[in-house]
């Protein structure tokens, strides 16, 4: 009986040690301990405190009382109103208990809801409580004025009419004016808008103190006013440069291409020729100023003008300036440039046909043969031109042209207005227009490979300063021109739309940047464009030589040219660069659905499927034994190899390939366009 006595006695120590624990750890709870955790109960269940112990266990506390009842949302047995009382029954959903509340009547809201008084005689006034139908009629006194709303206004102040009727003013006031400066351009002073507080009044004060801000030139022409450039510079190489000892100081390349534009302009000969020093580079020496005419000045010359110019240099001699002189040909000689035509005798003829291309769209021919409100008109400034190279100019640099009556330069603007009249739809986005451009320049200008390399025409030396090729009257007149003839024509028609456009040259090369919104986000930037390069010599098997029309050329950017060896060397300093990267068959369109969804960029099969649809449906239409061409390119996404481009093309030719038969290019590098990489090439379509 030792050893259960023992237990017993072990035991009732424990719990008095409880019990103490208990008391003591109740106080702690009171004097906010962290050790207890109070757990609610409910009206089933009694909630209860958690007390740890030593080694991870722990003992319960009960409540003394049941906690609250677990209510639904309500049941409404009685809508309040404003003379009843709401009742509402809550009911526990754990023990059914339920409470019924009441909500106490909402009382009447009085408003007007009809009075025969006004501003000028009392009358009476009916109350309508807006929560039911009950209402009351009183006397009220005549009204005050109230204004209508609408706030009347002049050079004084501002106020209403009143509401009722009787015409008089209220809300009367003075005008209270915020003052905003307004920062201005090149063709205004600075001002301040002042507007009033509480109405619309507003004046303008002129700071004619101010001074006119400097013009902001896109490609040599302001971009808010439209000036030229070569306006700054006129007063200048009018006042100097007429004597050696009385030189015109050219700073730099812009300067140069300013100066040889003044003589171009103004038709200076060699009777009155100009005298200029180039300070932006070294003539210290004969040797110095050789190689600056050899490898600068006649390669700026040929750059920034197809005139045919005169050149001399004077060498550094004791006591003399180091200077170069510049000037046309001689009036009558400078008239008679571009006489030498495909027509004329001995002209090295070489001209190959060209392929029809599906993915050149038909004219829209909207505008009527009348029509001659065309955009150009809208600019600022005006230009007497007599020669085409003048009507170049004009339209380049942001002029209106006014043509001497009679002038070749009145024929060629004539001629220009007519293909604007048949490519050019008013509805047409400025992007829309320069596609159009471009595809008529692609498809009726024939590329005059026989004049390149010519140099006399039956002994006539100096071919290309009378060839018509290189000038306007190459396009509009022959529909044979090179890149020169080609650039120009660009500008103009472009020019007629008032589009800015300019021509950009390299060594050996000319083409055009034109500045558009091309992805529709509201900003204009500078897009290149080549027309010249779109009509490409392929000499094929079967076929001989022919040129194939391509869009490889609609839209690149100045890196791009670059990596085909040319240079953007002309208007690079104004802000001409075209930086911004675009896809060209991204914004060529078959069929009549304008996007992507029927373009060029070939992603799938599914649009090449659509393309051979659209090709079967052309093909339908052709004379038997044509050859037709569209260019396309696909993504590496879609086809990674010139295997995977067989197969895909073999397999969107499938059930499409009724009345022609296909063959294509075959790709031998990637394009990037965009930051996208796939492979450009020609499909061959021949109508059986």
């Amino acid at each position: 009986m030792k050893k259960p006595l023992a237990f017993i006695v072990a035991l009732l120590v424990v719990i008095c040690g409880l019990i103490a624990f208990t008391a003591c750890n109740g106080d702690a709870q009171q004097t906010g301990a962290s050790i207890a955790t109070h757990y609610d109960g409910n009206c089933q269940t009694k909630g209860f405190t958690r007390y740890p112990l030593p080694g991870g266990y722990f003992y319960d506390v009960p409540d003394k009382e049941f906690g609250d009842h677990v209510y639904d949302d309500g049941t409404t047995i009685s809508e309040q109103s404003c003379t009843e009382d709401g009742i509402i029954d809550y009911v526990c959903t754990l023990c059914e208990y339920k409470d019924t509340r009441v909500s106490e009547k909402l009382g009447h809201d009085y408003i007007v809801s009809a009075s025969t008084a006004t501003c000028t005689q009392a009358g009476t006034a009916t109350y309508t409580c807006s929560r039911c139908d009950d209402s009351y009629t009183q006397d009220v006194d005549s009204l005050p004025h109230i204004g209508d709303g609408n706030v009347l206004y002049n050079s004084d102040g501002h106020w209403q009419i009143c509401k009722y009727g009787c015409g008089n003013k209220c809300e009367i006031s003075s005008h209270s004016f915020d003052g905003t400066l307004v920062q201005t351009i090149c063709t205004e002073y600075n001002y301040t808008v002042f507007v009033c507080k509480g109405c619309d009044y507003s004046y303008e004060e002129i700071d004619y103190d101010s001074k006119l801000s400097s013009h902001t030139y896109e490609a040599y022409t302001c971009k808010f006013c439209q000036r030229d450039m070569l306006l700054d510079y006129i007063d200048t190489f009018e006042a100097k440069g007429s004597e050696r000892s009385d030189l015109i100081s050219i700073k730099s390349e812009q300067e140069l291409t300013l100066l040889f534009d003044y003589i171009t302009l103004f038709h200076l000969t060699q009777d009155n020729r100009k005298y200029f020093n180039i300070e932006y580079v070294s003539l210290s020496t004969d040797k110095n100023a050789e190689n600056f005419v050899m490898n600068y000045l006649s390669k700026a010359v040929d750059l920034h003008t197809a005139a045919n110019w005169g050149l001399s240099v004077g060498y550094p001699q004791s006591g003399e300036l180091t200077y170069i002189s510049a000037y046309c040909l001689s009036k009558n000689d400078y008239n008679q440039v571009a006489t030498i035509s495909p027509n004329s005798e001995g002209y090295p003829v070489e001209l190959y046909q060209q392929f029809n291309s599906y993915q050149f769209e038909e004219y829209p021919n909207t505008r009527s043969a009348s029509f001659d409100n065309f955009p150009y008109k809208k600019r600022n400034y005006e230009m007497s031109v007599t020669t085409s190279d003048q009507l170049f100019y004009a339209f380049e640099h942001g002029y209106i042209p006014i043509a001497t009556q009679g002038s070749i330069a009145q024929n060629i603007l004539n001629k220009a207005k007519a293909v604007s009249r048949q490519i050019i739809d008013d509805g047409m986005s400025d992007l829309d227009k320069v596609r159009a451009i471009y595809l008529w320049l692609v498809r009726e200008i024939q590329y005059d490979h026989g004049i390149v390399d010519a140099t006399t025409i039956n002994g006539e030396a100096r071919v290309w300063q009378y060839c018509s090729s290189y000038y306007l009257e190459g396009v509009f007149l022959y529909n044979i021109a090179v890149c020169d003839g080609i650039s120009k024509a660009f500008c103009v028609l472009a020019g007629l739309e008032n589009i800015k456009c300019i021509r950009v040259t390299s060594k050996d090369h000319a083409w055009n940047k034109v500045w558009l919104d091309v992805n529709g986000d509201g900003e204009k930037e500078w897009y290149a464009t080549d027309a010249t390069w779109a009509n490409k010599k392929q000499t094929l098997n079967n076929r001989g030589t022919n040129e194939v029309l391509s869009i490889d050329d609609f839209l690149f950017t100045d890196a791009q040219k670059a990596a085909l060896g040319q240079t953007a060397n002309n208007y690079n300093n104004v802000g001409c660069d075209a930086v911004t990267q675009t896809n060209p068959y991204s914004h060529v369109y078959y069929g009549e659905k304008q996007d992507d969804s029927c373009d060029y960029v070939i992603e799938n099969l599914d649009e090449l499927t659509a393309l051979f649809t659209y090709i079967a449906t052309c093909a339908a239409k052709d004379t038997i034994g044509a050859t037709v061409t569209i260019d396309l390119f696909v993504t590496v996404e879609y086809c990674a190899d010139n295997t995977a481009i067989n197969q895909a093309v073999k397999d969107a030719f499938k059930g499409n390939g009724q009345g022609y038969s296909v063959t294509h290019t075959v790709p031998t590098s990637t394009d990037t366009y965009a930051g996208v990489e796939g492979y450009s090439f020609t499909l061959y379509i021949t109508i059986r």
